[in-house]
C-alpha cells in the first residue's frame, strides 16, 4: 500500500532466480488498464524482458484499472517515487516521463 493506504494494482513478471539475486526492472506505469487492451502487449514486453534478466512490472495508475484511489493528474501522483516499493531488484531506479 501507498504511504496514504491507497492500494495500487501491478502484475509483476520476474526471472527464475530474482528471489535469490536482485535483478534490473523495468516499471511502466500507466492509467491504460493492464487485464484489457493493453495485457498482451505486456506479455509480450515481459518475453522479451524476462529472459534477458529484468524483472518487468506493470501498474496500473491511481484511480485506473484495478488500482484504489482517484486520478486527478496523472504526471503528479505520489507513486511516481517507486524505489521503496521494489522488493526483488537492486533498487537503482532511472525513471523517464514523457
Amino acid at each position: 500500500a501507498m504511504p496514504d493506504g491507497v492500494k495500487l494494482a501491478a502484475r509483476l513478471f520476474l526471472p527464475e532466480d530474482a528471489e535469490q539475486a536482485p535483478v534490473g526492472a523495468v516499471l511502466e506505469y500507466l492509467p491504460y488498464r493492464k487485464r484489457t487492451g493493453f495485457h498482451s502487449r505486456d506479455d509480450r514486453t515481459a518475453a522479451w524482458l524476462v529472459p534477458r534478466g529484468f524483472a518487468y512490472v506493470r501498474v496500473d495508475v491511481r484511480g485506473t484499472g484495478e488500482s484504489e484511489g482517484l486520478i486527478c493528474n496523472e504526471y503528479d501522483l505520489p507513486e511516481h517515487n517507486p524505489s521503496t516499493h521494489l522488493k526483488y531488484t537492486q533498487k537503482n531506479i532511472n525513471l523517464y516521463l514523457k
